[in-house]
């Protein structure tokens, strides 16, 4: 019985350190994910995780839209906001859609 009260307790304070972080910043956010859909004309992309989960992220007014394209990989750092969209204070483009990791040849 000892045992299992050990084996209880260790499960107990893993899952603590697994959630705990994620509660350290309520309301912001990492995301990873495809562009699925470009707007310009409000500054927004959204973006589905390989989760299968979509975000519409609010991009920095300082990204140039003509640099993205659907299927594009992107990192976003961000903060969710009451209506669920991610007001993004950093974005990092991680590939392209036809990139196959051999780099640009073209120049």
């Amino acid at each position: 019985m000892m045992k299992f009260s050990k084996h209880v307790f260790f499960v107990i304070i893993l899952a603590l350190l697994a959630v705990v972080p994620a509660f350290a910043k309520p309301g912001f956010i990492n995301l990873k994910g495809e562009v699925l859909e470009l707007d310009e004309a409000t500054l927004s992309v959204t973006l589905e995780t390989h989760k299968g989960e979509t975000f519409v992220v609010i991009m920095p007014e300082t990204v140039d839209f003509t640099l993205l394209e659907v299927g594009d990989t992107l990192l976003v750092k961000g903060e969710v906001q009451e209506d669920g969209t991610v007001l993004a204070d950093r974005v990092m483009w991680i590939g392209a859609k036809n990139d196959d990791g051999a780099g640009d040849d073209t120049g």
